[in-house]
């Protein structure tokens, strides 16, 4: 597949070879909020239960929204989501191409 736009074959599978590390980082969150919530003792065991709920399910669609479409076609799209929900740090982005840092960084800035 010939790529276009600002990413380049070595972009595509270096993002790969990261899927593993930002599935358990994502997780990882996720979970630990949801242990948070449940560990609350101001408020009521229903509410936790309705808070746990209302949580887990926003997460599996932000989940879906990370990993749900991963193809070489959706990738400007999903190195996005993975800078905004802070799963791509500075120091992975150094890795990119400099077409692709550049591009990230004109959506995101240098920092998280």
């Amino acid at each position: 597949m010939k790529f276009t736009g600002p990413f380049e074959e070595r972009d595509w599978k270096y993002l790969s070879s990261l899927r593993e590390e930002f599935v358990e980082t994502f997780c990882r969150r996720a979970n630990l909020e949801l242990i948070e919530i449940l560990q609350r003792s101001d408020i009521s065991e229903n509410e936790r239960r309705l808070e746990a709920r209302r949580v887990a399910k926003d997460r599996d669609s932000e989940f879906r929204d990370l990993f749900g479409d991963w193809r070489r076609s959706t990738m400007e799209a999903q190195v996005l989501f993975f800078r905004r929900y802070g799963l791509l740090t500075d120091t992975q982005m150094l890795q990119l191409s400099p077409k692709a840092s550049e591009y990230v960084r004109q959506h995101f800035g240098a920092e998280q």
